[in-house]
């Protein structure tokens, strides 16, 4: 990275420090502003359970039933029509959200328990067809049986478990809606679900591991958000100024396969500085779309828990609910190295110039959708695992670095007369990127599985 003249030397490595400290007291101050606003709220435990074989002691009974398809506009069904039959696209459209329809929750308790989650418009009357309606609910109307619900009122984005449901007051007429239908399930809603969880086994308090719970998240206000954006920023900044620093220190004392690679981070500085620049510029410039647009990013953290509960990266959710924490590092390392960094950057790019900083491109905008932090307890996460982000994506950064400089030498190599010469000396830049970026993905992944598991 290249830094101006007047923090050249050991005040990089203070400035870096510095900009780190300041983002890490940023997100802490946005955790602890989320913890002042929720601390009091009856309803900041909500839990939901969308299926579920028994309802605890304590918990109103739910019957939860998805909004059907023919409520999307016109346009909408076309577009998914034509996915639909094309071949390969099933993950475009469940990574959108586009086949995600809102549920619509039958409670038997009194409408009385949303009044403290209660915004704007109005309570249901019971027997008619009126709802309330989570903050990212996207329908004012719907239809179902041939029946039209009206949303009366919105409830709070800040209570957990709420944002994406319409919630209906038990009554006997809507029984033969909500009555044994294939995509009828029945569950269960606890005020202080969340809290039961803690303090008893989940097998006991939820009905074993066939519950299927609605996201335990609320949305933070816009203050938060930002707050905790800014202070990413900071120590993403910060970071990378502190182990570019680190690294051009080696330069000058590491030999054998370290020492071109090494060497290539002094000689080159304005490719590492635009590579910062592009890459964390996709992080935060998706980050902020999924703020602009938060049933995007939303849908985006159901698909990605779905791929780490289920699906091809399910080894490593397993790895994590063990609790073992060398089992979560291997797990990690396993993805981020061998599969993100050796398969998916290194060698596409070995045949197709500059693939591997365009894949990095696209994942590091995906994190950033991911990351981006609009919801409850993502400030509190981000105390520590800012550290993680800095860590890997630096790590990222640097074998994107790595593969530019091979077709270059190459160009050079052409210019110069020595092209073969040039190749050689760039496949021992990309090696010692290798090595380099192992040891610093597994750090991080050290980092990673040690603190996710023991503060989670």
């Amino acid at each position: 990275m290249e830094y101006p003249a007047s923090i050249h030397g050991y005040k990089a490595l203070r400035a870096g420090g510095f900009l780190v400290l300041s983002g890490l007291m940023l997100v802490f101050l946005a955790a602890w502003h989320e913890q002042v606003l929720i601390a009091e709220h009856p309803l900041r435990a909500l839990l939901i359970a969308v299926e579920a074989p028994d309802v605890p002691e304590g918990a109103f009974p739910v019957s939860a039933r998805p909004v059907a398809e023919s409520n999307l506009s016109a346009d909408m069904r076309q577009l998914l029509e034509r996915l639909r039959a094309q071949p390969g696209q099933d993950e475009l459209v469940e990574l959108a959200g586009l086949t995600r329809m809102e549920r619509v929750l039958m409670v038997d308790a009194s409408c009385g328990l949303f009044v403290p989650a209660f915004v704007s418009g109005r309570l249901p009357e019971p027997g008619q067809p009126e709802v309330l309606a989570g903050a990212l609910a996207r329908f004012d109307a719907f239809e179902m049986d041939g029946v039209e619900f009206k949303v009366t009122g919105r409830l709070d984005p800040l209570i957990p478990s709420v944002l994406t449901s319409y919630f209906l007051p038990a009554h006997e007429t809507f029984g033969a809606m909500f009555a044994s239908k294939e995509d009828v399930t029945r569950g269960w809603l606890d005020a202080q679900g969340q809290d039961r969880i803690e303090k008893s086994d989940i097998e006991e308090s939820s009905g074993g591991a066939a519950a299927c719970f609605l996201l335990p998240f609320g949305r933070l206000p816009g203050r938060i958000t930002t707050e905790t954006m800014l202070g990413l920023m900071l120590v993403a900044a910060g970071g990378a100024m502190v182990q570019v620093y680190v690294l051009r220190q080696l330069a000058g004392r590491a030999g054998g396969v370290f020492r071109p690679f090494l060497s290539e981070l002094t000689t080159r500085p304005r490719l590492l500085f635009a590579l910062h620049l592009a890459l964390y510029g996709a992080l935060f410039a998706a980050m902020t779309g999924g703020y602009l647009h938060p049933r995007i990013t939303w849908n985006a953290v159901r698909f990605t828990r779905d791929v780490f509960a289920e699906g091809e990266l399910g080894y490593i959710g397993r790895a994590y609910e063990s609790g073992n924490i060398l089992m979560a590092t291997l797990a990690t390392l396993k993805q981020n190295y061998v599969m993100g960094t050796c398969f998916y950057t290194v060698l596409p790019s070995l045949i197709i110039p500059f693939a591997g900083v365009f894949k990095n491109l696209l994942s590091f905008s995906f994190v950033g959708l991911v990351m981006a932090p609009l919801w409850t307890g993502t400030a509190a996460q981000n105390t520590y695992h800012s550290i993680t982000l800095t860590l890997e994506l630096e790590a990222y950064v640097l074998a994107s670095f790595a593969v530019c400089v091979l077709p270059l030498r190459v160009f050079e190599g052409f210019q110069g007369g020595a092209w073969a010469t040039q190749y050689v000396t760039g496949l021992r830049v990309i090696a010692g990127a290798v090595v380099v970026v192992g040891v610093m993905l597994a750090l991080a992944a050290a980092y990673e599985a040690t603190t996710l598991i023991l503060l989670n």
